[in-house]
């Protein structure tokens, strides 16, 4: 066996293997088919049964009829994005349903009466029918007969629309030609299926809502969709139609053939219904232009009935023309509605016919036989289109409809097929004889012709042509040409043409064979004006036109052409044009016909759409551009060879690589990078050098993040000399003045990851220049110049750093850097348009000149910190971040401190001035601003002594108290600075240690450290935010500072860890971690052990050897127990803190808290001490223990995963309060999902107590309930929630032991809290839920004294203040006593008690003439109740004292009466 055939079996392997993989790929086929056998079924009540396979996906169990069409529809529509995975299947499933379809349509629909009645199998299906048969004597065994056979026949009519509809469903996803070659096409079916195309729309007009179904049910025109698309497959038939209709003498009469008595046989029939469907605003118009498109191209009927349906065509372009050209403005007003609904999709359809036609018939013959009627036709469609155009409005500006109403752009394009395919027609179906191939395509052709091609490459440098050559192209310039001279010229086609197409014998020959019609010239000049159409289906597809038309045009007629394509490029503004013009050049390139000496002209204009950016007020147009550019390069990529695209490759590869490293739109980065690997893998390594890198580093799905793609992408493919200096002036020059801010920002940080690849080049060359246009007037282009500057001097500082080089900068660039904010201020910079984005990027300047310490004289640092006050008072926030870390740079460079410490002029400026603005001042965005300012400032401002500190540390917090006030009312940013810049505060200081002293002995200057009394103060400052729940219109705004604080309380247990002698502290295990981290665990208890033994050893000799006895001394223990800052108590506190959190109702919130509890319990790193019931909770959480490296990822923020192991952390004692009154604020919220997954987790844990019967855990919950209602009396964020709670506890009954147990004060607690809450509130919503659960509390195994206290709680609600509460109160009551009465005594007569409580009109007025009070004292009576005599005759009216005030004596009354 020959290499060659091993190649070849391989090659079917590997075709099998696919198509396995394919057929696997179709999960669903063995559900398809036992659905389609389904379908035939009638749903039978609800007992459709939905399952759950291995793979999680929904299965039919017992689906039938329309349920079963409605899975069947789903399944199909889930492959839309990919429809060839059905293409292994496609023929059963389509031949299943076909057949299916055929046998019920051949059924009902098979045989017609003599006289063109219906079919006798439908005569029982008419209301006419049943009628008669209802007036007639037959008994009623003969009606019987008579229905089931019309239920027999309207459940056969079910079945066949089902059948069609998933037909229907199966086009939408693989598309109707990839069905349609699957349908039956026996002549014998064409008349049945006609027939039942006319009865469903027969069923369509006698329906009110043709376009709707009921439920899942098929349409009726899904149904008309299929059949007119088989009855396009049947008019196929290579038989005359009039040997197959068999009623030829029938009459077929249609609503408006009635009229007349006109007979129609089976073609006109066909014509006419179809004609119908034209008017469909839907698919079905679509479908019905293929099938008359298919039955008017037969020979047969090309004489008479397709220049019949010219005609009509035409008169109905005339009709439309004349709607759309009003003479008056009430004509226009009239013909509104009939153009809109009627004959503007009437209008389409008759042109998406004609294109169908030009498309499947033969277009000589058209020409040829109908000239007379195209040319008519030919001159409505020009005028429909200058109508329809965009532009038509602005050149008729006296009719209002130019190109408004009608102007839609599906009618363009269908236009646009026209002109395309009807300019086509009138030239030869020719394959251009100079036009550019490239060669053949096949790798394996390529590789055994690669001994002939060279061969063909010495004949080109001769130019030489063959004789077979030159008969060939002869050949293909002759008029008409025979299907076989066709195929040759195509073979003959692939073989390589010359480069140059300049041969002058040839272009006469040409010229002088062909005349160019004037119709081709107006079809030519229609394409090319809708080249610039608003929308893009029209540009594109005029783009296919042009290229159908160019190929068979003579050479010169395409130089034309592409002239006047290139001509389109000359007006930057349209975007529409420079679109459409890529389109086309791209389409030219890819048929050859874009010859390549023109590329000299058409590369420098493709180049440049690449970067088409065009500013329109607050935004840009172009990124349609750019992608159709990209798209020319891979079209140009294939369309010519490596030796013609050679010396274009740079420029072209430069713009794509710019392109999908730098554009703003996600899909032109990916179309950029498509291109790139095109041309890397049609041009080769030698034009592309480095290609295979580059498409490795900068891949589909890598460039889809922007940042990464400026930042890190970039700088790798930099790497590369060939790019390395595009990129950088791509960058300088261009995206660093991008008119969007983020583009400005991210070219900056591009500068930044540059700057090592070439720093002289960005010293000596690009700062120059950014520093010139610091102060430039547009404001895209000296924020740029800016924030390129500050990340282009801080780079290079880094660099000469880190290689320790020579300073780069000159000192003129250093003198000029220096001096370059008090320039912008001098020229008022600030002020205006952009000047808070100028004040932004002079933070970042003042920033990073200062971390590279540009030198600056004393002066110039106190003007940089005046800009930088002012910008911290500002009210945006991201300057005041921006002027914060510009401040923590400047105060660490400059402003020295000697030995003595600041001087007092220093500390005035700036501590003194914080504080004192912090403390005093009520504009809330200097509060902000200047507490971010106060955490960021070095330690030698902030502890220079112990009275600055405590200033410092007690101004913070007071401004974290979230009761603080700024100005009239709280402010959470301000809260929320303050406890970050406590953190801060407490990182820079630092703690005090037993080996060092309260004054840091390293440090030039002196600083103090902190105590265990600023720790405390900071811990329950902190503490105290993680309970600010303040809202505002914004919402909770207190969950910023809580997780604020949360982060904080971690910060700090570090801080903590760190400083605590006492704490075991860990030690450094060598080796590396996978991540390149140093893994730094606890020691082991026995090593920990070891470590004890060995040091009482040493202090027990070292004492012998003293003689001295061993003891610790008072003094040293005291110290040593002073510098334990982290204990026991504290981290009870924090995780406590950490899990209410954890439970309660905002997502983002329990997100960081979860993130947090992971890092403090579960860290390789770090061992958090003192956690009670360490195991326990690790198993609750979970998470397994430490050692467990396969940790899965957790979302913190689904309620479904946090709040079952919220519910089991809840068993351990010390944090049960927190975690209930987390769970019970997730219960009484709003959220849904929240409250779903918190409450039922709940629930289930309450029932499974009281299954086991753990009376104890049961009481826990309810007296932590109780406690909790003490502890937020009368507040309602928590006494909603808890309401809510009890109130679904108690309705499951999860606390009925707690009734039975007479000990238990549960309910007493509970009814006494709801007396309290009742008491003067206002709130009708928590009074309605203390209604609800006053009266479920109503129990028999309740005590006499409780059940008489809850019974009195009622009574008086029922005399309640609120008429409304009056009201649900009997409600409530009613329904409770009609639902259960055996809380009642049995000497009460519930009767009465129900009569009353109904008859009473409770809303009323509590005394004369309603008398409500009187009535609920019967109540009370009649019920057992003792009332008090104060509870009886109800509260003391008090009478108020109206006090006589003289009209004259204000002088207001005096200003009144002279006024009157």
């Amino acid at each position: 066996m020959t290499s060659h055939e091993d190649e070849i079996l391989n090659g079917e392997q590997k075709d099998n293997l696919m198509a396995q993989d394919e057929v696997e790929l179709f999960i669903e086929y063995d559900e398809v088919l036992s659905l389609l056998s389904s379908l035939s079924k009638e749903d039978v009540g609800n007992n459709n049964q939905v399952g759950i396979d291995d793979n999680n996906n929904e299965t039919s169990k017992s689906r039938t009829g329309d349920a079963a069409l409605a899975r069947l529809r789903i399944i199909f529509d889930k492959y839309l994005e990919c429809p060839t995975l059905l293409d292994p299947h496609l023929e059963i499933i389509s031949s299943k349903l076909c057949s299916e379809a055929k046998k019920t349509i051949h059924l009902l629909f098979g045989e017609y009466c003599s006289n063109g009645e219906k079919p006798a199998s439908l005569a029982s299906s008419t209301n006419n029918d049943v009628d008669n048969a209802n007036d007639t004597d037959n008994s009623k065994n003969d009606m019987g007969i008579l229905e089931s056979e019309l239920q027999s026949k309207i459940d056969h009519v079910s079945y066949l629309k089902r059948l069609l509809s998933a037909l229907y469903a199966l086009c939408k996803v693989r598309g109707c030609k990839n069905v349609q070659k699957f349908l039956p096409h026996e002549a014998s079916d064409l008349e049945p299926v006609m027939r039942a195309l006319r009865h469903m729309n027969d069923t369509r007009n006698q329906s009110k809502k043709p376009f709707q179904s009921l439920g899942a049910g098929a349409y009726t025109w899904e149904s008309e969709y299929s059949l007119l698309l088989w009855l396009g497959m049947l008019s196929l038939v290579p038989f005359d139609l009039n040997t197959i209709d068999s009623s030829i003498t029938s009459v077929i009469l249609s609503e408006n053939d009635e009229k007349h008595n006109k007979e129609v046989t089976l073609v006109n029939a066909i014509q006419t219904i179809a004609k119908f469907y034209l008017k469909d605003p839907g698919p079905t118009r679509d479908m019905a232009a293929s099938c008359l498109a298919s039955l008017l191209s037969r020979p047969d009927l090309e004489d008479t009935d397709l220049q019949n349906f010219v005609t009509w065509s035409n008169s109905i372009l005339e009709g439309y023309l004349r709607s759309v050209q009003p003479k008056t403005k009430k004509a226009s007003s009239s013909n509104l509605n009939t153009t809109n609904n009627y004959t503007v999709f009437e209008a389409m359809g008759v042109l998406q016919t004609l294109a169908n036609i030009f498309k499947t018939g033969s277009r000589s013959i058209l020409i040829d036989r109908h000239l007379k009627c195209v040319e008519v036709l030919w001159d409505k469609a020009i005028l429909l289109a200058e109508w329809i155009s965009p532009n038509a409005g602005k050149k008729n500006s006296k009719s209002s409809n130019g190109g408004g109403v009608a102007g839609t752009s599906l009618m363009r394009k269908l236009l646009v097929k026209l002109f395309a395919r009807v300019g086509c027609s009138y030239m030869p179906p020719r394959v251009a004889s100079w036009r550019y191939m490239r060669g053949r395509r096949s790798l394996v052709e390529n590789l055994a012709m690669s001994g002939a091609s060279k061969s063909l490459d010495n004949e080109r440098k001769g130019f030489s042509l063959t004789h077979v050559q030159v008969n060939d192209m002869k050949q293909q310039t002759e008029f008409v040409h025979k299907e076989s001279s066709l195929k040759q010229n195509t073979v003959d086609a692939e073989i390589p043409q010359p480069l140059d197409s300049s041969n002058k014998k040839f272009d006469i020959d040409d010229s002088k064979i062909f005349h160019v019609p004037d119709q081709v010239e107006d079809s030519m000049a229609q394409l090319i004006q809708s080249l610039c159409d608003p929308a893009t289906i029209v540009r594109w597809s005029s783009a296919k036109g042009i290229g159908r038309v160019t190929e068979r045009l003579p050479s010169i007629c395409a130089d034309d052409v592409l002239d006047a394509i290139l001509e389109m490029f000359r007006d930057r503004e349209k975007d529409n044009s420079w679109h459409g013009a890529c389109l086309a050049l791209a389409e030219l390139a890819r048929r050859g016909l874009l010859l390549p000496k023109r590329l000299d002209e058409v590369v420098p204009v493709v180049v440049s759409a690449t970067q088409y950016d065009v500013r329109r007020g607050q935004h840009s147009i172009g990124a349609h551009v750019r992608d159709a550019a990209c798209y020319t390069c891979w079209a140009f990529a294939r369309a010519y060879a490596p030796s013609v695209l050679g010396k274009y490759i740079p420029q072209v590869g430069e713009s794509i690589v710019l392109a999908s490293l730098f554009d703003r739109e996600i899909n032109c980065r990916r179309a950029a990078s498509a291109s790139l690997q095109e041309c890397v893998g049609r041009q080769g390594s030698d034009n592309f050098r480095n290609g295979i890198s580059i498409l490795t580093k900068a891949d589909y799905y890598s460039l889809g993040n922007r940042e990464d793609s400026y930042t890190s992408i970039a700088r790798e493919i930099a790497k590369y000399e060939e790019y390395r200096l595009p990129i950088i002036s791509h960058v300088a020059e261009i995206k660093l003045f991008n008119w969007d801010i983020e583009i400005r920002i991210l070219a900056s940080k591009s500068i930044f990851n540059l700057v090592s690849l070439d720093p002289k080049h960005f010293a000596h060359n690009v700062l120059p220049v950014l520093l010139e246009k610091c102060t430039n007037e547009s404001l895209e282009v000296r924020h740029g110049a800016i924030v390129g500057v500050a990340e282009l001097i801080l780079s290079l500082s880094i660099y000469e750093s880190s290689t320790q080089s020579s300073r780069l900068m000159s000192d003129e660039t250093s003198l000029t850097i220096s001096e370059m904010v008090q320039l912008i201020e001098k020229k008022r910079l600030y002020r205006g348009r952009g000047g808070e984005i100028m004040r932004a990027a002079i933070s970042r300047l003042i920033e990073t000149f200062s971390l590279a310490k540009i030198p600056l004289t004393v002066k110039q640092q106190v003007r940089l910190l005046d800009s930088l006050d002012a910008n911290l008072k500002h009210p945006k926030e991201n300057i005041q971040i921006a002027a914060s870390n510009a401040l923590h740079a400047l105060m660490r460079s400059y402003f020295p401190v000697g030995a003595k410490g600041p001087s007092d002029r220093l500390q005035k400026r700036v501590v003194s001035k914080y504080i004192d603005i912090i403390t005093r001042s009520v504009n809330p965005a200097e509060t902000r601003g200047y507490t971010l300012a106060l955490g960021k400032l070095p330690e030698k401002l902030l502890a220079p002594n112990k009275t600055v500190l405590d200033s410092v540390i007690n101004c913070l917090v007071r401004a974290a108290n979230p009761k603080i006030i700024v100005g009239d009312e709280a402010d959470a940013e301000t809260r929320r600075n303050a406890i970050q810049a406590l953190i801060s505060v407490c990182k820079t200081v630092g703690l005090e240690k037993p080996t060092s002293s309260s004054i840091t002995p390293k440090s030039i200057y002196p600083t103090v450290l902190m105590n265990n009394t600023n720790i405390q103060c900071v811990f329950k400052c902190l503490c105290s935010a993680m309970n600010d729940y303040n809202t505002d219109r914004r919402g909770d705004v207190g969950s910023w500072s809580r997780i604020a604080a949360m982060h904080g309380l971690e910060s700090l247990v570090y801080v903590l860890i760190d400083a605590s002698p006492g704490i075991p502290q860990p030690y450094v295990i060598s080796g590396k971690s996978m991540n390149n981290e140093i893994s730094i665990v606890i020691p082991p208890y026995s090593d920990r052990l070891q470590f004890y033994e060995m040091d009482a050893e040493i202090r027990v000799k070292q004492a012998f050897i003293n003689n001295t006895p061993f003891r610790v001394e008072e003094k040293e223990q005291a110290s040593l127990n002073n510098l334990t800052y982290f204990n026991d108590e504290m981290c009870i506190k924090i995780l406590g803190a950490l899990f209410k959190q954890l439970s309660e109702k905002l997502d983002a919130v329990r997100l960081q808290a979860g993130l947090i509890v992971e890092r403090l319990l579960l860290s390789r790193n770090f061992r958090l001490p003192f956690v009670p019931d360490r195991r326990t909770l690790l198993d609750a959480l979970d998470a397994g223990y430490e050692d467990n490296s396969t940790q899965r990822d957790k979302n913190w923020a689904m309620p479904s995963f946090t709040f079952p192991m919220m519910v089991k952390v809840m068993c351990i004692d010390y944090f049960f309060e927190e975690i209930l009154s987390g769970i019970i604020i997730s219960v009484g919220c709003l959220t849904e999902s929240v409250t779903k997954f918190a409450s039922s987790n709940l629930l289930v844990y309450l029932r499974e107590l009281k299954s086991s019967k753990d009376v104890f855990q049961i009481k826990k919950i309810s007296n932590g309930l109780i406690t909790l209602f003490e502890k937020h009396q009368k507040n309602g964020r928590v006494i909603i929630p808890l309401l809510k709670t009890f109130d679904k506890i108690l309705s499951r009954g999860c606390f009925d032991d707690l009734f039975a147990d007479k000990n238990d004060t549960f309910v007493k607690g509970l009814i006494t809290c709801l007396k309290k809450e009742a008491f003067n509130c206002k709130d009708v919503h928590r009074l309605i839920m203390i209604i609800s659960l006053s009266i479920g509390l109503l129990h028999e195994k309740n005590s006499l004294p409780v059940q008489d206290e809850i019974w009195r709680f009622i009574m008086k609600l029922l005399t309640h203040r609120y008429p409304k509460i009056r009201r649900l109160t009997s409600e409530n009551l009613y329904v409770k006593l009609l639902e259960d009465t055996s809380y009642l005594s049995q000497d009460v007569d519930v009767d009465s008690v129900v009569s009353l409580l109904s008859t009473v009109m409770w809303d009323q007025d509590l005394d004369h003439p309603y008398n409500v009070r009187e009535s609920r004292n019967v109540l009370a009576k009649l019920l057992g109740i003792s009332l008090s005599e104060k509870e009886l005759k109800g509260p003391e009216k008090q009478i108020r004292k109206t006090q006589v005030v003289d009209e004259y004596a204000s002088y207001a009354s005096l200003v009144n009466d002279s006024g009157r």
